[in-house]
């Protein structure tokens, strides 16, 4: 261990700036590997900080620049995020949000000092590392090729596909070609469990988790080094709620200034929504009411939310956050106004601003199993409202209707298309490359004249994750016969 100098109230720093409980070092630190990390006599970087440099070198982080955030990636419009961008955004975010709560701590805030010691210390690069992380296991078409991994999945094996597991899988499994590491980039476990959005395996009625059975004991492992938690403990680790918070102002601020500017929401149309759900709200009823949600999303969402938050969510905070977010969208609403994008960006970003000004930090979660860092609830609330423009118009629309059936197609024919190929019996040094390699790492091995089983079809699953948008929708028509690829494309595939 290396020598810790002294931190705020009783805490201690490492050299990067975060603070530790000195006794929980090796809890925090640890990795997988048995065998010992050495470094270097001149490398200075933290054991976290390595971590953080694994994961900027891995080939699953590059693949993002060409996967769907919410429209496709598109060259002609670089404005627009992929889900690289989205990535890197959610990262710094993250690291900053980090900084801020250590600041907080050494300016004699006794409250967050006493967060950050419950919690056993707050590492700056485990956040950081995880936000770049926590996007990985994204299928191509995001959360559209999601759902069709997840539907063909569930027929093979219990627990389907979820993109937040299959980043896990990916960081502790399958990202390990580089090094030959047999725990994938073998990242310490104070970095793992800030990947764990969803701490726990896939439950009951729900789509949400952070990973599958196959990766269970290095849930278990990393859950119980952390907090001593079992897998089904549903609370997130400082530095994850750190990343979540992160990712939730990323999509909700960064993502919804792109679509605007780009012009693919329609502000006038946002305009009318808020209006209706801001007149259905009066003295006689103070509440969102169901009769007044039929054609309104944001008092169908207010429902939902007061539903999943009813401790922290308020009608009356809600309907305000509503007024602020629809004083926003009238000043950037008129097409013909040449200043309309930077005068959005600029209160985009006072919107961000706003967020670290209003960062909760505390012991006690605003809901049950919540975050040990939040929005205090104005923010919070203004948040939700700005996900909703997002989410209903522009992701629930015929336009990306059409679009998202387009991607689910391809998804399923690439699946199918290579199922078939593997019951079909092929010669095994016809697949590709990466496919063969995948399935050599199966605990149950590929032999073509046995039946499939769910290994098999993870492995697949797992080939398709390394693709991009562009990449999926090719294989999609190379695989069914529907395009032949020229002598200089072969070399591609692999």
């Amino acid at each position: 261990m290396r020598e810790l100098a002294d931190g705020p109230h009783g805490l201690k720093a490492l050299p990067d700036g975060s603070l530790l409980v000195e006794d929980r070092y090796a809890d925090r630190y640890s990795r997988a590997s048995v065998t010992a990390h050495v470094v270097a006599s001149l490398d200075q970087r933290t054991e976290t900080e390595h971590d953080r440099g694994r994961l900027g070198y891995s080939p699953f982080l590059r693949r993002l620049a060409g996967v769907t955030q919410v429209v496709s990636p598109d060259l002609t419009a670089a404005q627009m995020h992929s889900r690289s961008s989205h990535t890197h955004k959610v990262a710094l975010l993250s690291r900053e949000i980090a900084e801020h709560v250590v600041r907080r701590a050494w300016e004699e805030d006794g409250q967050v000092a006493d967060v950050i010691r419950a919690a056993g210390g707050l590492d700056i690069p485990a956040c950081e590392t995880a936000g770049l992380a926590h996007d990985l296991g994204h299928p191509p078409f995001g959360h559209a090729g999601e759902k069709a991994l997840d539907a063909i999945m569930r027929r093979h094996v219990a627990d389907g596909f979820e993109g937040n597991a299959q980043s896990f899988r990916i960081v502790t499994e399958l990202d390990r070609d580089r090094l030959g590491r047999e725990h994938g980039l073998d990242l310490t476990n104070v970095t793992l469990a800030a990947i764990l959005k969803y701490p726990y395996l896939r439950r009951p009625n729900s789509n949400k988790f952070s990973a599958y059975a196959s990766e269970e004991a290095q849930l278990r492992r990393v859950r119980g080094a952390m907090l001593g938690h079992t897998p089904d403990a549903g609370q997130q680790t400082l530095e994850a709620s750190i990343m979540d918070l992160a990712d939730d102002v990323a999509y909700a601020i960064h993502d919804l200034e792109d679509f605007f500017a780009a012009g693919v929401i329609d502000p006038r149309a946002a305009e009318r929504g808020l209006r209706d759900a801001i007149k259905g709200v009066d003295e006689t009823q103070p509440n969102f009411d169901e009769s007044d949600s039929e054609n309104d999303p944001f008092t169908v969402e207010a429902i939902e939310l007061h539903r999943r938050y009813k401790d922290f969510f308020s009608h009356e905070e809600f309907l305000q956050a509503l007024g602020r977010v629809l004083e926003l969208v009238v000043e950037i609403s008129d097409p013909d106004d040449p200043l309309g994008v930077p005068q959005l960006r600029t209160a985009l970003s006072a919107k961000v601003q706003a967020c670290f000004q209003q960062i909760r930090v505390s012991t006690t979660p605003p809901w049950v199993n919540g975050p040990m860092v939040s929005l205090e609830q104005p923010a919070w609330h203004e948040l939700q409202c700005l996900k909703i423009i997002t989410k209903h118009f522009l992701v629930s629309t015929s336009r990306m209707g059409v679009l998202q059936r387009a991607q689910t197609m391809a998804i399923r024919n690439l699946f199918q298309s290579i199922s078939h190929w593997l019951w079909t019996s092929p010669n095994e040094r016809d697949l590709p490359v990466p496919l063969q390699k995948l399935l050599s790492d199966m605990p149950i091995e590929y032999r073509p004249s046995d039946k499939l089983v769910g290994h098999h079809y993870r492995a697949i699953c797992d080939y398709i994750c390394q693709m991009s948008d562009a990449e999926a929708l090719m294989r999609s028509k190379w695989l069914s016969g529907k395009e032949v690829p020229g002598s200089s494309s072969i070399a591609a595939r692999y």
